[in-house]
């Protein structure tokens, strides 16, 4: 009979270890859903952000509002404008044009042709957040003092 109560508490340990490395186990999957959920969180926000600044700026250029011309605004980790120094993110807007006989007519578009706006949105490492192309049609040849910023 002393046997048998000696392995009892032996028994109760055994199920004990078992019964915390099970919640261990439990909890360490937990934190790397949390975790994983967290960093898919930041990534929505930042391509919520991406399409709204490349939305904008093809409303701009569809407007006629901006000269159609090249050109890369930089932006830091809040989103806020800044230099290239500080920049988290860039947004860049890449034109060409065509004729009416489908030709590429450079620098500056002729009466007739169609222009078309490449917006990107990346990361200062150059990782794609989100890409846009807008097209405007420019009825009369613009001049250089047009199409400079």
């Amino acid at each position: 009979m002393r046997r048998i109560s000696a392995r009892r508490p032996n028994l109760f340990l055994m199920e004990l270890i078992a019964a915390i490395l099970f919640f261990a186990l439990c909890s360490a999957v937990c934190i790397q859903i949390f975790a994983g959920s967290r960093q898919k969180a930041a990534e929505t926000a930042d391509l919520n952000q991406a399409v709204a600044l490349a939305q904008s700026m093809a409303d701009v250029i569809r407007t006629g509002d901006a000269a159609p011309s090249d050109q890369t605004l930089y932006f830091n980790q809040d989103w806020q404008s800044c230099e290239n120094a500080d920049a988290a993110y860039q947004l860049t807007v890449s034109w060409s044009w065509k004729d009416l006989s489908g030709e590429t007519s450079r620098p500056f578009p002729l009466a007739g042709s169609t222009g078309t706006a490449e917006i990107a949105v990346c990361t200062a490492e150059g990782n794609d957040l989100f890409r846009l192309e807008v097209r405007r049609n420019f009825p009369h040849t613009l001049t250089e003092q047009e199409v400079a910023p």
